[in-house]
């Protein structure tokens, strides 16, 4: 795991020193080695700072260049398949291989293929830009599913990239304009989909997309996942799931591969219990699990994951952590992320990442489980509400609704004997009120009603349009191209790499839902239901009674931090004063929010949160 910087300018020379300072700030992903090259006309300029964890050798450092000298390649990532992939090239006569690692399987593989081909035929995470000295052309390539991060701007004839914001900003001519589309997006779901990052004309390149820009400054962006299915002939719903689970297996042994120890994470839940399992199960040794502990019993689920190490006999840890820690964390969020990024677990990730690589280099997780086999109650939710919305517009042409759901509201608000689960009926309301069963995924998500939405009216131009998502599996897709990548796989890698740690996720490989896709939609449905597959490969490994709970997740007590030790912190940052520095924010809106919260008419936890984030995000960058 690496980071990656690079500078192509198609016109003019470029002073080295920029690529020296972009490189400087991705130290933490790569401390172990730092290198950049530069062609012959100082035009071209690639950046790498190395974390080892394949062929510990020096002959593993980056960039790499073909054998035949066309190619030039700057990489972050593993690629899984990376044996079969050399075994390919041998046969096709490229040999004398120098290193062990993939890198190099990597760019003979481009130098034999094409980037298109090539990149359709990696198992893993990554992102990567190579150069092309013969066609005068730069390609920029990101995984699948967007594990791995790739930032770029064009600015006239020069394209910047990086693995982080910070590193593009580094150079002095990049403006710094809030997009405020992607403001928006935040405020509503406290993170930023893809393409769009907080600067205007900075971006993200999508999972799954190659970027490639010639010396004409003409460039393409397209998709290079392949879109046909496969068609795999299945006798009954058994050999469906055997299928399946052998496929699990297979992607959790796969990404064991690594010159360096590998741990797991471990919070006690399905996902990353089956993963544990399986690493145990085909493991000679005692592999080292990692778990947090909370002073707060409503969000700690240690003694679960303690059970499970106990029964594999994994060599378990539990980092416990004291509410001074987890608040002395929030100052580091701005430079962790560089955008604003309120995910409510990313702090603990942080603090998860921290002592885990102080004994490992790599850990093993169970994220991506939830959107591969349906794990989120909202699914379900949403579903039951839209049964709900078609029975209140038959209703609503007596208008008598609207007035019950009006006085409904006004009631619960007025109650300052407010609870969580009552802020959750208010917005339960809301959307029944509405009656709108079109666009009612991303309503229930948003954090804000359209009333209290704190964007200026000018600054809130670009009406945000809701996804009109229709069922359990466009929803499930669209949280494929947003939320998982650009909130958890972000929360991931940005906390993981901040403490030097790369965490590989074996759910995320293409092969799986490659055949989820092939199977009978009959066997499908019933294999996917609430992790129905998941839950009946892991009773191998463990007992019903040692793993079937309420999920918890890795969350904050918000509403006790806002109105305890954040208090003077929240009410600094959300001043009139403070809000007048750049005009962005609806002060009326954000005077009531404060005052009902503090008052104890509603929570509003959440909300407070997610502006308090953006407020230091700002205060450092500006």
């Amino acid at each position: 795991m690496c980071g990656i910087t690079g500078i192509i300018s198609f016109q003019s020379s470029i002073d080295p020193q920029n690529i020296h300072n972009m490189n400087e700030t991705l130290m933490h992903r790569g401390p172990d080695h730092r290198d950049i090259w530069i062609n012959e006309y100082s035009t071209v300029f690639l950046g790498h700072t190395r974390l080892s964890i394949l062929d510990l050798s020096d002959n593993g450092n980056q960039p790499f260049h073909s054998k035949d000298g066309r190619f030039h390649l700057t990489f972050n990532g593993e690629i899984y398949n990376y044996k079969n992939l050399k075994d390919y090239l041998k046969t096709n006569g490229i040999s004398n291989f120098k290193s062990n690692s993939d890198t190099e399987v990597l760019i003979e593989l481009i130098a034999l293929r094409g980037i298109t081909n090539a990149s359709k035929m990696l198992n893993g995470m990554f992102a990567f830009a190579v150069w092309d000295s013969l066609e005068k052309k730069i390609h920029l390539v990101r995984d699948r599913f967007g594990e791995k991060p790739l930032f770029y701007t064009l600015q006239k004839d020069t394209l910047y990239f990086g693995s982080e914001i910070k590193s593009i900003l580094k150079i002095p001519t990049i403006s710094k304009i809030i997009n405020k589309e992607a403001l928006s997006h935040y405020l509503r779901f406290n993170y930023i989909k893809n393409p769009l990052t907080i600067y205007k004309d900075i971006y993200k390149l999508e999972p799954g997309h190659i970027l490639s820009i010639d010396q004409n400054i003409t460039y393409k962006k397209y998709s290079y996942k392949n879109k046909n299915k496969k068609t795999i002939k299945l006798a009954n719903q058994k050999e469906a799931e055997d299928l399946l689970q052998n496929q699990i297996i297979k992607s959790c042994l796969s990404r064991t591969i690594s010159d360096v120890p590998i741990a797991c994470f471990l919070s006690g839940g399905i996902d990353s219990s089956l993963v544990t399992s399986i690493i145990q199960r085909n493991s000679k040794q005692r592999i080292k699990t990692f778990t947090i502990g909370f002073d707060d019993q409503s969000i700690d689920e240690s003694n679960y994951a303690e059970k499970i190490a106990n029964f594999l006999g994994t060599d378990h840890t539990t980092i416990n952590i004291e509410e001074k820690e987890l608040l002395n964390n929030i100052d580091l969020q701005s430079e962790i992320y560089g955008e604003p990024f309120a995910d409510q677990s990313s702090i603990a990730t942080n603090i998860l990442c921290k002592y885990a690589s102080r004994d490992v280099k790599v850990c093993l997780s169970g994220d991506g489980g939830d959107e591969m086999f349906i794990g989120y109650d909202r699914y379900y939710k949403v579903n039951q509400l839209r049964l709900f919305l078609k029975a209140i517009k038959f209703y609503k042409k007596f208008k008598t609704i609207d007035r019950i759901l009006e006085v409904l509201i006004h009631k619960i608000e007025s109650n300052k004997n407010f609870s969580i689960k009552i802020d959750k009926i208010i917005k339960l309301i809301s959307l029944l009120s509405d009656a709108n069963d079109d666009n009612i995924y991303e309503k229930f998500n948003s954090l804000y009603r359209d009333q209290y939405f704190p964007l200026t009216p000018q600054n809130n131009q670009k009406h945000y349009i809701y996804k009109d998502l229709k069922n359990i599996q466009e929803m499930c897709e669209y949280d494929f191209e947003t939320y998982l990548p650009d909130c958890i796989l972000t929360k991931v890698d940005r906390a993981s790499m901040h403490n030097s740690l790369e965490v590989r996720a074996p759910f995320l490989d293409h092969e799986i839902p490659e055949i989820i896709d092939s199977i009978n939609p009959t066997y499908k449905k019933k294999l996917l239901n609430r992790k129905f597959i998941l839950k009946k490969l892991l009773n191998k490994y463990l007992p019903k009674n040692i793993y079937e709970r309420p999920k918890k997740g890795f969350s904050a007590p918000l509403n006790n931090w806002i109105k305890g030790p954040l208090k003077e912190l929240t009410l600094d940052y959300l001043s009139i004063e403070s809000l007048k520095k750049h005009n962005l924010l609806d002060i009326d809106i954000i005077e009531r929010i404060k005052y009902e919260h503090y008052s104890g008419i509603r929570s509003w936890h959440n909300q407070i949160w997610n502006l308090l984030i953006f407020q230091q995000w700002y205060n450092k960058n500006f």
